[in-house]
């Protein structure tokens, strides 16, 4: 049990870490004239994505870097957009403030993530 903590913790602050990541790259690009917001958050998003697989592969999970790792890890990505997008829109259509929206979606979909990546991603870890 304890090690699990510590890997969710550590899969939290990478969280935190990657969110910073994105956001730097997109004011900077936004900000400079670079590209648009959307192109500029698709870049920012691709990398701070980049960045989360090798920080957890190697730190939250000590696990090592390859193909099979990568795809998971992508599509379990992908599977942790879905549903940001629907819990922002289930929220929506309920009539809450979007900053209610925003707090269920990190208040549910890193632990969904993180539990799809310690059985699926990083499971013969």
């Amino acid at each position: 049990m304890v090690n699990m903590s510590k890997k969710l913790l550590r899969f939290l602050l990478v969280g935190i870490f990657v969110t910073f990541v994105h956001l730097v790259i997109a004011f900077l690009m936004i900000y400079n004239s670079i590209l648009n917001p959307p192109a500029a958050n698709a870049i920012a998003f691709i990398c701070s994505t980049f960045c989360s697989l090798v920080i957890n592969t190697m730190w939250s999970f000590s696990s090592e870097l390859n193909y099979k790792v990568l795809y998971r890890f992508l599509i379990i990505s992908l599977v942790g957009l879905c549903l940001t997008i629907f819990v922002s829109w289930l929220s929506h259509e309920a009539g809450l403030h979007y900053l209610i929206g925003i707090f269920f979606v990190v208040a549910i979909v890193p632990f969904i993530t993180f539990t799809l990546h310690r059985l699926w991603t990083y499971r013969n870890q």
